[in-house]
């Protein structure tokens, strides 16, 4: 008797997010990460974060929060419903917008929707005519059609293109990928859309990544042009240094120039002791990232 009733012992209840929704929506998910939380008392707590999506079209992408130790893992099957409605809402429009811009001669880009903003992303070289082209035709999709208000459009570098994902962005992209995205992201401009807005004060309101791969090069343009300012002005002997604690900030008038200053020193500080040694003053100037001048060159002691 004893052996034919343990036959009937309670399952015990799943404690990951795989197999939890396995049993309530049978073969529909894949969990492509179970926990992304860099949050540390998030970890202590024992919440964590899950990155889902469609077996049948991975493109759709949502995120579940989940503790290993509650019911359920605090998840319920409404919850998991409604995310899915709204990822598959998203990419749907993104679809959608892709097609716009496509028909409209777009090239070379992808489209994301989090609602309720749209993101375009554009891997080809920024030069102003280029942009005034990429917003004209951008511009002519959105009049053309009700699409998200929020738009966040980006100028990537062309190598980047097809690297990470096809013509949709899928949800995890911007949750896994943020390094990449800052690294290869040259330019961007973010706007809430109106049709009375024209290209021309679109044009104004472009913004230079000071922290891409594209803007370490300027960096080091505009330290070449310092190191050639301070040689006349500063007093021998000097060490301009290129890379620690320089600081750096685009302009507030022109989104496409960006604020260096530079520390020098007497002396080159003891690898030890970067970071720890104040620096004498800074060389300071306006580098712009499409006339690769620096001007406005000036010494300053603090910044």
């Amino acid at each position: 008797m004893f052996s034919f009733f343990g036959c009937f012992k309670k399952k015990p209840a799943p404690d990951n997010i795989e197999t939890w929704l396995e049993i309530q929506f049978p073969g529909q998910f894949e969990v492509l990460h179970s926990n992304l939380n860099f949050n540390v008392m998030d970890m202590y707590r024992g919440k964590k974060t899950a990155l889902v999506a469609e077996k049948s079209d991975p493109e759709v992408q949502f995120v579940l929060f989940w503790k290993k130790d509650s019911p359920d893992l605090g998840l319920t099957n409404e919850e998991v419903q409604t995310a899915f409605e709204t990822a598959k809402n998203d990419v749907a429009q993104a679809r959608d917008l892709f097609k716009l811009l496509k028909n409209k001669g777009l090239e070379n880009f992808s489209v994301g929707v989090i609602e309720p903003a749209a993101y375009i992303l554009i891997f080809t070289e920024p030069d102003a005519a280029t942009r005034g082209q990429v917003l004209t035709k951008i511009k002519s999709a959105l009049d053309a059609k009700n699409t998200p208000t929020s738009i966040w459009i980006e100028m990537m570098e062309p190598s980047a293109y097809g690297q990470k994902f096809g013509d949709i962005i899928p949800h995890g992209h911007w949750k896994t990928e943020t390094g990449w995205q800052e690294q290869e992201k040259i330019m961007s401009l973010n706007l809430e859309y109106r049709k009375e807005v024209s290209v021309a004060t679109l044009m104004a309101h472009w913004e230079v990544n000071p922290m891409s791969r594209r803007g370490a090069a300027d960096r080091e343009d505009a330290y070449r042009q310092a190191k050639i300012w301070a040689e006349k002005n500063l007093p021998q002997p000097f060490y301009l240094e290129p890379n620690q604690m320089v600081g750096f900030e685009t302009d507030e008038k022109d989104g496409l120039a960006v604020h260096y200053h530079f520390p020098y020193f007497d002396a080159q500080p003891n690898e030890n002791d970067s970071g720890l040694v104040e620096p004498k003053g800074y060389v300071s100037g306006l580098y712009h990232t499409e006339k690769k001048t620096f001007s406005a060159i000036k010494k300053q002691k603090d910044l």
